[in-house]
């Protein structure tokens, strides 16, 4: 749960993962704008008031019927999510309460029980992940510690390099869609003068 959020479990004999909808992307352009640079504990947000028709609208968009494997990237969110959420004349705070409770409604949505590891920064947001284990009491979200939260996507990409290394997938066709599985990347050296 970084800028947004995505997916990631075994299904059956391949690899799932896609995203699901962005979070902190949306949520830090707003405290941008009165000069914070996040919702510390989403305490902001818990302090607002759900808007039941824009929370409707955010729900409602095509994305989010959409069948993965699919990814989003800011300029979806620039032309749609935020114009939308704009169009309504909302606090700050009741915008970012309207946006954790669809971000929680939408994680919820994809995911069928079982314990689910929460990393990026938004696993820092209490009301958020609060707000995930109400919509979604069939989960049990662990938040690790915070190294774990702030590297693990370091830790990852190291890893696809270390596969890349050893001639192994790192594409995986069940989460790109391709048509079949590769190798992906590439290694610069540099040299000794």
């Amino acid at each position: 749960m970084g800028g947004f959020s995505n997916i990631s479990f075994d299904s059956g004999e391949y690899r799932s993962a896609y995203d699901i909808s962005p979070v902190n992307y949306v949520m830090n352009h707003y405290t941008r704008t009165i000069g914070l640079d996040y919702d510390k504990d989403g305490e902001m947000a818990r302090s607002g008031k759900v808007c039941e028709e824009l929370l409707s609208a955010l729900n409602g968009l095509e994305f989010y019927s959409m069948k993965g494997p699919k990814s989003l990237g800011r300029e979806w969110v620039e032309n749609e999510v935020i114009p939308l959420i704009d169009s309504y004349d909302l606090t700050i705070e009741d915008k970012l309460c309207t946006f954790c409770e669809h971000v929680a409604i939408q994680i919820g949505s994809h995911i069928k029980g079982g314990k689910v590891l929460l990393t990026g920064g938004g696993a820092l947001n209490k009301y958020l992940v609060e707000r995930m284990s109400e919509r979604a009491p069939q989960c049990e979200y662990v938040v690790p510690d915070k190294m774990t939260i702030n590297f693990k996507e370091a830790l990852i990409f190291a890893f696809l390099g270390m596969l890349y290394m050893c001639d192994v997938p790192n594409c995986l066709a069940s989460v790109t869609g391709a048509k079949f599985n590769c190798v992906g990347g590439a290694l610069y050296k540099g040299r000794k003068r």
